[in-house]
C-alpha cells in the first residue's frame, strides 16, 4: 500500500509540474505575441496583420484619446489652416521609443511639437522631428512623430489642400441664398485624414473640442455641443465640444450663411398648416 501511495503521489506531482509548465509556456507566448504586435512597423498597412488595413495609425502602441483642433477657414484658397493638439497614451508592453503614427492625405505639415503633461500643469511644447512618407493614392501619407516616454500631448501645425477629399466647397451661385459661399465636410469612410491628422480608423474613439474661425457674416456648425460666445461669434469665432467618444469619421463641420429657427415655432406652424388642410380652425 505504501508503494502504491508513493506511485500515486509521484503521478500527481508530475501532473502539477506539467500544468505549471504549460501555463508558463502560454504566458510567454502571449507576451511575445503582444510585443510582436507592438513592434510591428511595416510601412504599408495590412502587411503586419493589423486590425485596420486602411489606416497607418498605431493605436495598438500609442492611442489618441482626445483632439483639440483650431481651424481658420479660407474660402479664397479653399483650404483650412489648422493647429491640432492630440492627447496620447502609450499602452503597456510597448517600446518606450514607439513613435506616434497618424494618417494624413494631402496635408502640408509645418511642424510638430510635444510636451509631457496636460494643461493642468502645462509645460512648454518642444519641437520634435517628424517624417511624412510618400503618398499612397488611396491611403494618403503616413505621418510619424518621435515621442519621449513621458509625452502626453502632441501639437501639429498644418494646412489642407484645395483638393482635400472631405472638404466640399460651394460657390455662392451654388447655394440657396446665392450670396455667400458654403463649406461642408464628408469624412466617411477614411476622409477625416484629409482635414485633420489623426488615427483615421473606425476602431478608434476620440472626444474633441474645436475652435473655428470664419469670415464675417458666416456661421460655423459642428456635430458637437455649441460653446459659442455671442461676442466671439460676431467676430467669426465659434467653439464646440464633443465629450462623447466617437470614431473620426463622425467629426463634421459646416460653414455658411446659416440661421436658426425655434423647433417649437416650426412645430406650431406645421400644426396650423395640418389643421387648415383638415378644415379645423
Amino acid at each position: 500500500m505504501a508503494f502504491e501511495g508513493a506511485i500515486a503521489m509521484h503521478i500527481d506531482t508530475n501532473c502539477v509540474l506539467s500544468l505549471v509548465c504549460l501555463f508558463m509556456l502560454w504566458a510567454c507566448s502571449a507576451a511575445n505575441l503582444r510585443r510582436a504586435v507592438c513592434r510591428a512597423k511595416d510601412a504599408r498597412p495590412g502587411v503586419s496583420g493589423k486590425a485596420d488595413s486602411h489606416s497607418y495609425g498605431n493605436p495598438e502602441q500609442v492611442q489618441v484619446n482626445q483632439i483639440e483642433v483650431d481651424l481658420t477657414v479660407d474660402f479664397d484658397q479653399k483650404r483650412l489652416n489648422g493647429i491640432v493638439v492630440l492627447d496620447v497614451q502609450r499602452l503597456p508592453d510597448c517600446p518606450k521609443d514607439a513613435p506616434l503614427v497618424l494618417d494624413t492625405r494631402g496635408l502640408t505639415i509645418e511642424k510638430a511639437e510635444v510636451r509631457k503633461q496636460k494643461p493642468f500643469r502645462p509645460e512648454p511644447f518642444v519641437q520634435v522631428p517628424f517624417q511624412l512618407a510618400p503618398a499612397d493614392p488611396i491611403l494618403g501619407s503616413k505621418l510619424t512623430i518621435e515621442l519621449a516616454p513621458t509625452t502626453m500631448q502632441v501639437r501639429i501645425f498644418y494646412r489642407t489642400s484645395a483638393s482635400a477629399s472631405a472638404l466640399q466647397w460651394l460657390d455662392p451661385a451654388s447655394t440657396a441664398g446665392k450670396k455667400k459661399p458654403f463649406l461642408f465636410t464628408q469624412s466617411q469612410a477614411i476622409h477625416a485624414r484629409s482635414w485633420i491628422p489623426l488615427q483615421d480608423s473606425p476602431g478608434v474613439r476620440v472626444s474633441y473640442t474645436a475652435s473655428i474661425h470664419v469670415p464675417p457674416g458666416l456661421t460655423a456648425l459642428m456635430a458637437a455641443e455649441s460653446r459659442v460666445n455671442p461676442a466671439e461669434a460676431a467676430k467669426g469665432t465659434f467653439r464646440f465640444k464633443s465629450p462623447q467618444m466617437i470614431p473620426p469619421y463622425l467629426i463634421a463641420l459646416a460653414v455658411g450663411d446659416l440661421s436658426f429657427k425655434s423647433p417649437r415655432k416650426a412645430h406650431r406652424r406645421m400644426g396650423r398648416a395640418g389643421n387648415a388642410r383638415c378644415g379645423i380652425r
